[in-house]
């Protein structure tokens, strides 16, 4: 593959990337060629050494992405900075990626479950002003008077407060698995790069 060729490709691949970076990234590799050159190799020799334009570019992705979802701290972003990683080839994510999903999908169910938890507390407050006769949660008052009201009242409080409770749980967690996904991913880097490092040897 020749200089220009690379390059082409090189430039390509890393669309999707702020055009600075795509110059900086294409300006560093011309610059390899010209060592290569100093060095009296050609440059099909040179752009071999260098590995392939897609990979190359797939890499820089991927690094990109983890940035990026390290800054935002964004859900969406660390799924993208994942989906870069499998496109990268790092068949690892793709052996963890169910048992990820899972651990998400039971997060989100504990989530709903204590926003439910939470709205049926604030159902029991609401409820506490309404005639006796009227129940918005489907259960007659079981003891009228000031009694219900108070008993109702000490109920909603408790069961909101539980929920709230539950859901900052739930929120920790999920800021928990969201470190120790970048963590990984951080840790893949190092396989990357030392997988272009025995390319290029």
């Amino acid at each position: 593959m020749k200089k220009n060729e690379f390059l082409a490709k090189l430039r390509t691949k890393l669309r999707g990337l702020d055009n600075d970076s795509i110059d900086e990234i294409t300006y560093d590799y011309e610059e390899h060629f010209s060592v290569g050159k100093e060095k009296g190799k050609n440059e099909e020799e040179i752009a071999e050494s260098l590995g392939n334009p897609e990979t190359i570019a797939a890499q820089y992705k991927y690094e990109n992405a983890l940035m990026t979802a390290k800054t935002s701290r964004r859900p969406i972003h660390l799924i993208k900075a994942i989906l870069a990683g499998l496109a990268l080839g790092l068949f690892n994510l793709i052996f963890v990626l169910g048992f990820y999903i899972a651990i998400v999908a039971t997060l989100f169910a504990f989530f709903m479950a204590s926003l439910a938890i939470a709205f049926s507390g604030g159902a029991m407050l609401f409820q506490v002003f309404l005639p006796f006769n009227l129940s918005l949660l489907g259960i007659p008052f079981l003891i009228e008077g000031l009694a219900g009201r108070i008993t109702l009242f000490s109920l909603g409080i408790g069961t909101m407060a539980l929920g709230l409770l539950l859901i900052i749980g739930v929120i920790k967690l999920g800021q928990l698995l969201f470190s120790l996904t970048l963590k990984y991913l951080q840790a893949n880097i190092s396989i990357v790069k030392k997988a272009g490092e025995d390319n290029a040897t």
